[in-house]
């Protein structure tokens, strides 16, 4: 049987982790690699989905066009 005598309570050990400055740089510069990717990637998405979001973009207004280029009809022209 377990009791609260079989349980070390009492050692209350604080750790406290410090890093050096460039551990937090190389920290930030991952965090902006990611970002930058996350941009990109989603950039990318919305170039190829640009009819949909254009879509999107008309339901609220009637009788407005947009012109929009999209990079599949550009290589269709060619």
């Amino acid at each position: 049987m377990i009791t609260n005598s079989d349980f070390n309570f009492q050692q209350n050990e604080t750790v406290t982790l410090e890093l050096p400055f460039t551990e937090h740089i190389e920290e930030l510069r991952q965090r902006l690699f990611h970002i930058v990717w996350v941009i990109l990637i989603l950039t990318c998405c919305a170039f190829f989905e640009v009819k949909f979001l254009v879509k999107i973009l008309e339901l609220p207004v009637s009788n407005v066009k947009f012109f929009q280029l999209s990079l599949v009809n550009i290589l269709s022209q060619l």
